[in-house]
This record gives C-alpha cells, structure tokens and sequence, in this order.
C-alpha cells in the first residue's frame, strides 16, 4: 500500500514539487504585512456607505453643458502615415491642438 499516491515517483517530479513548496513559502507574507493588511481592512469597513439620491439626477443637472463635437478637418492622404499619425500624437501630448 502506498503512502500517498500524488507524491512524484521520480527526481524530476520530486524537484518540481520541492520548488513549488518553496515558491509557495516565498509567497507568504510576514506577520507585519498581514498586521496592516488587516488595519486597511479594517478602515475600509468604517468608511460610510454612499446612498443614492432620493430622486434620479438628470443629465442636464449633472453636465448643464456638454460642448458639440467639433467635426475635424480631413487629413490630407500624404498626412496619413504612421509616421504623420505618430507626430500628432505627440504633438497632442506635448498641449498642442492637433485634429484627430
């Protein structure tokens, strides 16, 4: 009768379940992290509860105005490269206004 049957028969598989012990011993936190853990849970619990409003808010109270979408000017077919698409996005990333 064996001991147990999922324990690995051979050097490799003895190997293999050695390093995933390890691994998993690795993997354990310290007794201050779980100390802190446990703190930030505990905060998250005393954190009040945000309700709804009584009445659904409206669009038009929330954002009273949302600008239109302003149509962007057509891109000319030689400004359509990678490269072209590549200088605008860092031109828009650098604050300047660039059509899309």
């Amino acid at each position: 009768m064996e001991k147990n049957s999922n324990s690995p028969k051979t050097d490799l598989g003895k190997a293999l379940q050695l390093a995933l012990i390890l691994d998993q011993l690795r993997q354990n936190q310290t007794l201050a992290d779980l100390d802190f853990s446990r703190k930030v849970m505990k905060s998250l619990r005393e954190i009040p509860r945000l309700k709804p409003p009584p009445t659904p808010l409206r669009l038009s109270e929330i954002a009273p105005t949302i600008p239109k979408y302003e149509e962007a000017e057509e891109i000319a077919p030689e400004e359509q490269g990678l490269l072209a698409r590549i200088k605008r996005l860092f031109k828009r990333k650098s604050g300047e206004v660039v059509p899309a």
